[in-house]
């Protein structure tokens, strides 16, 4: 994806991507928990009785992601990696700081249904940063096994132009819960452990 600074609207991408496939699991107890955000000065936590999610309000990193209570995040947890180059220049990968925290969905305030939670990197021109507005959202359902993040880019017509290279969700498993590897039917396998990567 090219963003170019000569564009009159924003150019935007949204990736979406289920972390936690839905046919693992179901309803707890029969009916669906309500969904809850708690959060306090450096972390968030999206739960439902099924499944809790921690990030780290400074960077959007996944810290925790519970299936069930049972930790499913090694070492190193979940991060988002952008990657990108100004025409010209070498490749940067570090989104503008510091970062807004916002709750966008509070389930308090509608009975209980999707909580969904935002951190914002707004580019203000910071030397060496990405020149984009990056979004990250986190989302999760009522009784639903599943949680939902998506990165939003914004490029506004008055940033340096920008070529995005990568943007990727990066989630390091605990292997005591993950130990295949399945890629297709010609590539599966043990997973490496942490030490052996």
């Amino acid at each position: 994806l090219k963003m170019h600074a000569n564009l009159t609207n924003r150019a935007r991408t949204l990736i979406s991507l289920i972390l936690l496939a839905s046919t693992i699991g179901g309803k707890v107890s029969g009916q669906p928990l309500p969904t809850m955000v708690t959060h306090n000065s450096e972390t968030a936590t999206l739960s439902n009785g099924a499944v809790s999610l921690t990030i780290r309000k400074s960077n959007g990193t996944i810290s925790s992601l519970k299936y069930r209570d049972r930790e499913v995040m090694g070492r190193g947890g979940g991060y988002w990696v952008m990657l990108g180059a100004v025409p010209g220049q070498p490749t940067i990968q570090l989104a503008g700081s510091p970062s807004d925290f916002s709750v966008t969905k509070d389930p308090a305030k509608d009975g209980g249904t999707i909580a969904e939670v935002a951190v914002r990197f707004p580019y203000r021109g910071q030397a060496g940063t990405i020149p984009l507005d990056i979004e990250l959202r986190y989302a999760l359902h009522p009784g639903d096994p599943a949680i939902y993040a998506s990165a939003t880019f914004d490029h506004a017509p008055e940033y340096p132009p920008f070529d995005v290279e990568v943007g990727v969700l990066t989630l390091k498993l605990n292997s005591k819960v993950f130990d295949f590897l399945s890629v297709d039917s010609a590539r599966q396998k043990l997973m490496p452990t942490p030490a052996e990567w």
